[in-house]
């Protein structure tokens, strides 16, 4: 904290610091001035010692201290006013917290995303087009104008149709102060809702036909180094997308496996996913698992996946 330093503009003053029993940290600076020099500023009464003030009341006009020589009354306060304002801001400097000082963070080095000690991350899955993948600057700052609200986590889509990595997408989220979030969707186009499997099928997956193609990705997702989430396959226990666990058995139960078919064929796929892309060394991931808020139907479709990831559900309304 930097202390104001007086010393050298009022003689007889002194500034300490001294610790606020509330808050250690804060230091608050205690001006002590010489009370007998300050009331002999002016005209001692006859009989009055610099050790033995008067206490009666003090005129100013009726003479001239004998220790200070010629001293007027309009020297008089304006040094008073200027020991006042020197106590003022002496003060308000030291009630305020020292701030830690904090290291310069290079935006293109290691960044590890951490919980918050207080709150939590904002974010939003804003208006990007059909395909979820048309991020612009402008929609951003459109929608936070809106909400009045930087938005910390920027949700995006990157569907398994397009056979590409977003990097373009994920580096303006990035630059613009924001964690990227995406929807890594097995879906072929033209992304119609409310059929069953396509060329990404589950079973598919599972059996390594598509093993190149989510290599690549994880390879460019390293590349790309920045801190992400991904979520793999959302909302599978509702009836609407294409990798939904309805359409792989739903609620049958498997004895072999000892689980229902539709949970346990997407536990393996997303199992045999995120291993891939981790064995290509793409770190800067964080996994999420995303259900919807409800199964539909209304039977026994929200798979248990094991490791670390990070869970969120949808509601809509």
């Amino acid at each position: 904290m930097s202390v104001l330093k007086t010393e050298h503009l009022l003689p007889s003053a002194m500034l300490r610091r001294q610790s606020d029993k509330r808050d250690p940290e804060i230091l608050v600076p205690v001006i002590a001035v010489d009370v007998r020099e300050t009331f002999l500023i002016g005209r001692c009464n006859q009989g009055a010692t610099a050790s033995q003030p008067s206490r009666k009341k003090w005129d100013p006009t009726a003479g001239k201290p004998s220790f200070l020589g010629a001293f007027s009354f309009s020297r008089y306060k304006f040094l008073m006013r200027l020991i006042i304002a020197l106590i003022l801001c002496a003060l308000a400097a030291g009630c305020k917290k020292s701030a830690p000082e904090i290291a310069p963070v290079d935006p293109n080095g290691p960044v590890e995303v951490v919980v918050p000690e207080h709150g939590a991350y904002t974010g939003a899955f804003m208006d990007f087009g059909d395909e979820e993948d048309d991020v612009t600057l402008d929609s951003i700052e459109d929608f936070e104008q809106m909400v009045s609200k930087h938005q910390a986590i920027i949700a995006s889509s990157s569907y398994w149709g397009e056979q590409n990595f977003p990097t373009a997408n994920l580096n303006l989220i990035w630059r613009h102060g924001s964690l990227p979030l995406l929807f890594w969707s097995p879906w072929d186009k033209p992304y119609e809702q409310d059929h069953g499997p396509d060329r990404f099928s589950l079973i598919d997956i599972i059996a390594g036909k598509w093993d190149g193609y989510i290599d690549k990705w994880a390879d460019a997702a390293r590349e790309f180094a920045h801190p992400m989430i991904v979520v793999f396959g959302n909302e599978m226990n509702g009836a609407w997308f294409t990798w939904s666990g309805i359409y792989y058995g739903g609620n049958q139960w498997d004895n072999e496996l000892k689980n229902w078919k539709g949970p346990q064929t997407y536990r393996v796929a997303y199992r045999h996913v995120v291993d891939r892309v981790r064995a290509r060394g793409a770190a800067n991931i964080k996994w999420m698992f995303h259900t919807n808020n409800y199964s539909y139907p209304p039977k026994r479709l929200w798979p248990a996946v094991q490791g670390r990831t990070m869970g969120r559900y949808s509601v809509a309304g």
